[in-house]
This record gives structure tokens, C-alpha cells and sequence, in this order.
């Protein structure tokens, strides 16, 4: 196993018949490969379940030049001034032309009004696919432009059979085949996280499952235990048990936030719902998640 290859990268699907997917998707994507022709794609759903891996899957097999673009890093609209159309502008022996826009949503408001002229300017010879894990902050002239998939996870026992069967197996890693499922039930749907994590937990060639990033029960508990009395001190006491437990994963106590609501929440569920809602759905996009969870803490003590 090389030490540095990781394996989403070293295992992602290169052709259609390893590429997980619904048979609608799939008999769509073989048209698209059989006449050399796609229409503008936009491509969503949750993280980690293979939209830019089909993105590229596309590119590498059509006949065509492409340029991909990181909406996340590349979202202003001098993207669109100068990589964009400066592409899409340039002669090129291939029939076709394809800018792939992953994580377009973090494209800003005047960059994706840029985008829609572009598109129809270059339509003769360019094709955008746009990948976003939000589809709802896509402006409506972009969606209207495209033909829009929703890349649903593939099941569980799938994915078990992948990482074990095509992935460790392949690398000749010996595992507890219930340490790869409970991985996967505690991951599941990201694809992605869930190998990164098998692939983190291999010492010399041996996969040895450790759950560290498990919230104690105590942390939820104590948390809880404040909201139910709170006081002028409670947000600060409850960044404090944070730092002194080191929380690193929030998901959990999102969930157990969520589901013992009514032991704190005073008659707020409905309000109390909404704002875990917004926390956690930002949570994973969030570089600093501490301090989204101290945010969404203090959202809720002013319910409460």
C-alpha cells in the first residue's frame, strides 16, 4: 500500500460500470458517452456521494477538453471573467468543451448572474457541469438551464461490499468485517468520510477500529443539565465543558440536543428545532465547528 495514496482518490469509479448509481442515472450517463453529447448538468445532493467523481467520470470519458474549477476556493466573479470564458473562448481540437463548477453554491450572487449569459454565449461547444450540495442556493436562471440529477447514496450493504471487496481486500488489509459495518452505519451516507476513516485506522496493514471521535453520553448530559437551569454564566459553562472534554465531532450532540428536546426546551420545540436544524446542516461546511456550536448554543438560550 503506498503510504501517501489516499484511497477516494486511488479507487474512484474512471468508468461507468464502477460508478454506483440509480439505472435512470446510469442509462442517462451511457447515452450521454454513446453520442459524445451532454446537455448542462447540475449534479446535487449530500456530501461524499459521488457527484464530482461523476463529474470528472464524464469528462475523462467524453471526447472533449475540460477545466475544473472549485467553486469553494474560485467563487468570485473574476472566475467567470477570466478562467471561464477565457476557456470557453479559446479554439480547440476536441468537438466539445466542458467546465466542471464543483461546489457551485459557494458561488457568489453576482457570479452565478455572470455565469447564465456565458452559458448561453458558448452553448455551440461548451457544456457546464455544476455539482453543489445545496441546491436551493442556486439561482433559478442557472437551474432552468440545466438538467438537473439528485446523486442519491448507493445502500449500505453496496458500500460494505466496496470498501471491503474493491478497497481493503485490493490493498491486502486484514479487518473485523462488523468494525467496517458499524463504520459504516455511523457514517453513512459520505461515502467519503467513510473511507477516509477505514484508511486512517490502518497500522501495518491492519485495520483496528477505534472510535475517538465518539461524544461521551457525560458531555451531552452535562450540556442538557445546564440548559434545563440557566443562568447568566451558561453559555460560557457550556463552551467550558466543550474545551475540557475536546469535542471534535458536534453531529452527535446535535442529535441528542435534537432528540431530548423537551427536557429543556420549555414549550420552544418548534423554535429549538429549527435553529439545530440550521447548525447542523452547516456544520460540516463550517471551518471552525466550535465555534458554530457556540453560536447555535447561544441562538437557543435566547428561546429558552
Amino acid at each position: 500500500m503506498a503510504v501517501n495514496s489516499l484511497f477516494v482518490e486511488k479507487y474512484r469509479p474512471s468508468t461507468l460500470d464502477l460508478y454506483v448509481a440509480d439505472e435512470e442515472l446510469k442509462t442517462f450517463i451511457k447515452g450521454c458517452i454513446d453520442t459524445n453529447y451532454i446537455p448542462h448538468l447540475l449534479l446535487h445532493g449530500i456530501q461524499g456521494t459521488g457527484k464530482t467523481t461523476l463529474a470528472k467520470m464524464l469528462a475523462n470519458t467524453l471526447d472533449c477538453d475540460y477545466i475544473y474549477i472549485n467553486a469553494s476556493d474560485e467563487r468570485n466573479i473574476d472566475t467567470v471573467r477570466d478562467k471561464i470564458v477565457s476557456f470557453a473562448s479559446t479554439n480547440s481540437f476536441s468537438p466539445l468543451k466542458i467546465v466542471i463548477l464543483d461546489e457551485a453554491d459557494f458561488l457568489t450572487p453576482v457570479a452565478m448572474a455572470a455565469l447564465r449569459s456565458v452559458m448561453e454565449q458558448f452553448s455551440a461547444k461548451t457544456r457546464f457541469i455544476l455539482t453543489c450540495n445545496y441546491v436551493e442556493k442556486i439561482i433559478d436562471p442557472l437551474i432552468s438551464r440545466c438538467q438537473t440529477f439528485t446523486i442519491k447514496p448507493p445502500k449500505k450493504l453496496e458500500l460494505l461490499k466496496h470498501v471491503c471487496l474493491n478497497i481493503l481486500d485490493k490493498e491486502g488489509v486484514t479487518y473485523d468485517r462488523n468494525d467496517i459495518v458499524t463504520i459504516i452505519t455511523k457514517y453513512f451516507p459520505d461515502i467519503r468520510k467513510v473511507i477516509n476513516v477505514c484508511q486512517s485506522l490502518i497500522v501495518d496493514g491492519k485495520l483496528t477500529y477505534s472510535d475517538t471521535s465518539k461524544v461521551p453520553a457525560s458531555v451531552s448530559n452535562v450540556l442538557i443539565d445546564k440548559l434545563k437551569n440557566t443562568n447568566k454564566d451558561t453559555w460560557l459553562e457550556i463552551r467550558k465543558e466543550v474545551i475540557n472534554q475536546q469535542v471534535k465531532e458536534f453531529q452527535p450532540i446535535y442529535s441528542d440536543l435534537f432528540n431530548r428536546m423537551g427536557e429543556y426546551s420549555k414549550g420552544q420545540d418548534g423554535l429549538i428545532a429549527i435553529v439545530l436544524n440550521d447548525y447542523q446542516k452547516s456544520n460540516p461546511m463550517v471551518v471552525d465547528k466550535e465555534l458554530n456550536f457556540a453560536a447555535c448554543m447561544a441562538e437557543i438560550l435566547k428561546i429558552i
